[in-house]
């Protein structure tokens, strides 16, 4: 059972971040801007919480803090090339998942494991490079590679939803 949590958490949470990276609006059009993306993303994490806490609201709060590190720019940007970006984004995977951990920490969860997945952030940016499926329903096409790679954003959607689950468990 356990493993059928974490795994429907990360499968929640890759396709929120997909999303808040553009999915949404390639599916159902102009949606009104990549804010309210990053509403659906947080959305995600907060029905993802909300399933996994003792008391729902903890999902309430959840979704806020993860629209606020949703708001966080990249600072060197997404497709990395040298040591610079990589620090980039691990300082961008942390600025998304560290109100989520403080969140995590003030109600005794397991905050370590969000800062976990901020850190992994820049590796699996630099392994997503690598390769891309093609799936174009997905927005997955191995023609060129996208600023921001779109397996990227899958990948550190899932790194996302594995650390609340980790958390709540």
């Amino acid at each position: 059972m356990t493993a059928l949590i974490l795994l429907a958490a990360i499968i929640a949470n890759a396709f929120g971040r997909r999303f808040a990276g553009g999915l949404l609006s390639q599916w159902v059009g102009p949606i009104g801007g990549t804010q309210v993306a990053r509403l659906v993303q947080a959305a995600i994490v907060g029905a993802t919480v909300a399933a996994l806490a003792p008391v729902w609201w903890w999902g309430l709060a959840a979704a806020l803090l993860a629209f606020a590190g949703a708001t966080a720019g990249f600072p060197t940007g997404m497709v990395p090339r040298r040591a610079v970006h990589y620090l980039g984004l691990v300082a961008h995977g942390l600025m998304a998942t560290v109100p989520l951990a403080a969140g995590a920490w003030w109600v005794g969860a397991g905050w370590w494991w969000l800062l976990a997945a901020g850190v992994l952030r820049a590796p699996v940016y630099g392994l997503a490079t690598l390769w891309q499926p093609h799936v174009p329903a997905l927005g997955l096409t191995p023609d060129g590679l996208p600023d921001p790679p779109a397996w990227a954003e899958f990948w550190a959607g899932g790194l996302l939803g594995a650390g609340l689950a980790l958390a709540l468990m």
